[in-house]
């Protein structure tokens, strides 16, 4: 089983992050995700990627439409 579908799995409203301030429910998790992923069309199947970023939450923003489109994240 994947990631993404262990995220589809989980009911929508519950807090699957918390860090600071800022929260995110699974469902906004995996909508922000699939909307990212769409947008990512220059990612392509297989490609190497390497993902940086301070904020947690924008990490995963970026890593799971990475694994949608199926990418190699370092």
């Amino acid at each position: 089983m994947l990631i993404t579908d262990l995220l589809k799995n989980q009911p929508k409203e519950k807090i699957c992050f918390s860090c600071a301030s800022k929260q995110l429910t699974y469902g906004e998790l995996d909508a922000q995700s699939s909307a990212m992923a769409k947008a990512a069309t220059f990612i392509k199947k297989g490609e190497k990627i390497f993902l940086q970023n301070s904020d947690p939450l924008q990490l995963i923003l970026c890593f799971l439409p990475s694994l949608k489109q199926v990418a190699y994240v370092f």
